[in-house]
């Protein structure tokens, strides 16, 4: 496990309720990669997932009527520049 671990906030997309998600851009100063964090209506985060990836649980639960929330993220092979762009669309 790392000592010294920081995050740093490159970015944010606030919650937006057409899209029924928010994204973040952050920066752990150890690792040479940028992670892309979201959350959400499952049924949208499902849209920017690999299928494999979603726990069979989340249909028991919606089946009960539970409020849920997705959360997901992604790692992201990109420099400082690109990181930038990444928010400026």
């Amino acid at each position: 496990m790392k000592k010294n671990y920081e995050l740093g906030m490159i970015g944010r997309f606030d919650f937006f309720s057409k899209l029924l998600r928010m994204k973040n851009l952050v920066k752990d100063t150890n690792d040479n990669f940028y992670k892309s964090f979201c959350k959400g209506s499952p049924k949208k985060v499902i849209e920017l997932s690999k299928p494999e990836t979603i726990p069979d649980i989340l249909n028991t639960y919606t089946r009960k009527g539970f409020h849920v929330l997705a959360l997901s993220y992604r790692l992201l092979k990109i420099n400082f520049n690109q990181g930038q762009q990444y928010f400026s669309i």
